[in-house]
């Protein structure tokens, strides 16, 4: 596979010194002890275990470079309708999210009441006005280069990550090693499960980064568009909302990595001043257990024993929905929209 002048492709050798000798023999009374052996093989470990994050640091780099190119892109518009009360918040309109959005907010609390009427009043004047809503999906589908850079992939993460062999030597010795789940396929690193979720993390990043990498253009020369929006938002804690001024609040929808989450973002052109956003790109990217309800705040987490292992999973071909409001007395201005790239 290549991308533009580059190729890509993967070797891997295997040395185990564990497989050529015993570090410690019983002989009767007395006992050889291999400890400059024992000592040497530790010191090889370290090594692959830097070389090992230095590899995955260049996988990195060769997805991203070649994502761009990975998935087709496909715009789908429903008809204008008017917006319904589940649009409006649904039961009670925005008034508990929008205290939900402001609860942890810090400072004083006169301002910060004032700013949550304010908001309250934006959003629910936003919903209620004369317009028509427009409800436009954005599908990403399967090329040809998308299932060669999945095996390239695949084929990375097996050559550099523990084999079955130096998984049981590392239980044996007592080393610490991380699982990580690509695409439900499981491997198993040398590095800490802080290293591996961080590179997850990157990665993650990296692909919410293409994905949002678009504005759409109408007839009549506008750009719509927003910024800012990262997966990040799935699990933030409620307190650290208010610190994204693009990001205003997801519906009371009850928690479940089964229900896509609606979120009400500011954006621009006709996303301007608020739009909806449904994610369905990229699923849970790590794994916590029930009882924790901060799952963005990896140092908790771990300090509880929450994280199981990092993860990356399309359980179905991405897709992302977003839902806006065009004046009524505009909406016969507008003939076509198309995507196009940001940059």
């Amino acid at each position: 596979m290549s991308s533009d002048d580059y190729s890509i492709v993967t070797l891997k050798a295997t040395v185990s010194i564990s497989t050529l000798v015993s570090y410690a023999k019983s002989k009767g009374a007395s006992a050889e002890f291999a400890g400059s052996t024992f000592g040497m093989n530790m010191k090889i470990k370290e090594l692959n275990r830097k070389n090992e994050q230095v590899a995955l640091d260049n996988l990195l780099d060769v997805i991203t470079s070649f994502l761009p190119a990975l998935f087709d892109r496909e715009l789908v518009l429903d008809e204008p309708r008017l917006p319904n009360d589940k649009f409006k918040g649904g039961m009670g309109g925005f008034e508990y999210s929008v205290e939900k959005f402001y609860r942890y907010v810090k400072g004083d609390q006169t301002i910060i009441k004032r700013k949550q009427e304010m908001a309250l009043s934006q959003l629910t004047q936003w919903a209620n006005s004369n317009s028509y809503l427009v409800t436009m999906t954005i599908n990403y589908s399967q090329n040809e280069n998308t299932e060669q850079l999945l095996s390239y992939i695949l084929q990375t993460l097996n050559a550099i990550s523990l084999s079955s062999e130096e998984l049981k030597e590392y239980s044996r010795l007592g080393l610490n090693w991380s699982r990580y789940d690509f695409m439900k396929t499981d491997f198993y690193f040398r590095n800490s499960l802080a290293d591996i979720n961080a590179w997850n993390r990157n990665l993650v990043h990296a692909f919410y980064d293409y994905f949002t990498n678009f504005v759409i253009v109408d007839n009549l020369g506008n750009k719509s568009y927003f910024e800012g929006y990262d997966e990040k938002f799935k699990y933030m804690a409620y307190w650290e909302r208010p610190k994204y001024t693009d990001f205003m609040l997801t519906n009371p929808l009850f928690f479940s990595d089964k229900v896509p989450y609606y979120y009400i973002l500011k954006g621009h052109g006709l996303f301007s001043p608020f739009f909806k956003l449904m994610d369905v790109l990229i699923g849970p990217y790590t794994y916590w257990d029930k009882y924790s309800d901060l799952p963005d705040e990896l140092e908790y987490a771990y300090i509880n024993s929450a994280v199981e292992y990092a993860s990356f999973r399309m359980d179905t071909w991405p897709k992302m929905v977003i839902e806006f409001l065009i004046p009524a007395n505009d909406i016969s201005k507008y003939s076509n929209f198309e995507i196009q790239d940001k940059d």
